[in-house]
């Protein structure tokens, strides 16, 4: 059982009170508090039984349960997510449709940690469900994920394409995760530029341009509904739930473009013109530099002269190449650049 903690600070609470901030806990919070290891018990001598057999709870279990998700109690381990998942499909709804949306944030939070594997220090990540009417799920760098209200309503309901969305957003919160702790592949350093690209715009302009036009080809993307299919997937044949391949395909044949494509769609002048988002990159990163910083992959293949970023030459990059073992992916990618300007000077 994990412990409520003061909802000012975060600190430990003892008898009710903050033992840092002295903030008293109030009214349902306070009740929890008080009643926790009863809460507990209830929990795992009737409440987890009960998903193992698919019995749907007692409404006072149900709102026990919720409370228990709600200020976060139930440990990783012992959260029954997928059992849960399972009743729900199959419109066994051993939860109310309240404590259901509890259940969604605690999992999600849980999959990010398990995403996380303890690689970020002081990682507390957050799954929110809104109502909003632009998107079915939106990530927030490597922390934060939203679901749709009106999307998880249709699980509920025994939908099973809802989890497309679900693991969709959570392959955005592992590409970001990846690209912060700088790791590499050409896939990611191709996402890690249009991902600068369209915080930018967003952050200078608040437009959403660049991502909108070329949304259907953006590499992360492609990637993310691919793994939100194959996933899907995955976890129905574990379920042992049936499934139908054509409405996959058709979610799939909505993202026309490969994960490594580089065109890009950019208005000059009202006009649509398609630029290699090198260039894109490099006109975006050099009203902006902090970026460069950001993300080190980065250093790898640009670099910053007399206040201009700029490509590295094929020279600087054959120097940068010999850092990296033989086998290395890194070397592996600086080679192709250098092997593309060998064939442009020729």
């Amino acid at each position: 059982m994990k412990e409520i903690t003061c909802p000012i600070c975060g600190g430990e609470i003892d008898g009710g009170v903050c033992r840092y901030c002295k903030t008293p806990l109030k009214e349902e919070r306070l009740e929890v508090y008080n009643n926790r290891y009863d809460y507990m018990k209830i929990y795992n001598n009737t409440i987890r039984p009960k998903f193992a057999d698919g019995t749907k709870l007692s409404k006072t279990e149900d709102d026990i349960f919720r409370l228990l998700l709600k200020y976060d109690l139930i440990s990783d381990d012992e959260l029954d997510d997928l059992r849960i998942l399972y009743y729900i499909l199959v419109q066994v709804k051993v939860v109310s449709y309240e404590t259901f949306e509890y259940v969604i944030k605690r999992a999600t939070e849980k999959n990010m940690r398990q995403l996380a594997n303890d690689r970020i220090a002081y990682y507390h990540p957050v799954a929110l469900i809104n109502d909003s009417k632009e998107s079915c799920g939106s990530a927030c760098r490597y922390y934060s994920v939203a679901l749709q209200r009106d999307t998880i309503k249709r699980l509920y309901n025994g939908e099973y394409t809802p989890l497309i969305t679900y693991y969709h957003e959570m392959t955005h919160i592992e590409q970001s995760m990846e690209s912060y702790l700088n790791n590499f592949s050409p896939e990611l350093m191709i996402m890690i530029k249009d991902f600068i690209i369209t915080d930018f715009e967003n952050v200078h302009y608040k437009t959403k341009t660049y991502y909108m036009d070329n949304y259907k080809n953006l590499p992360s993307e492609i990637e993310a509904e691919e793994l939100g299919i194959l996933k899907t997937m995955y976890i129905l044949r574990m379920l042992n739930l049936n499934y139908d391949i054509d409405v996959l395909r058709q979610r799939r044949s909505y993202f026309s473009g490969e994960r490594l494509n580089r065109n890009r769609v950019v208005r000059e002048n009202d006009n649509e013109v398609i630029k290699d988002i090198d260039d894109v990159f490099l006109e975006t990163i050099n009203k902006d530099k902090k970026y460069l910083l950001t993300y080190s992959q980065l250093l790898i293949e640009f670099i910053e002269e007399d206040g201009i970023v700029r490509k590295k030459t094929k020279e600087e990059l054959i120097e940068e190449m010999e850092k990296y073992e033989e086998d290395s992916p890194i070397r592996k990618y600086i080679a192709d650049i250098v092997k593309g300007l060998s064939s442009f000077s020729n």
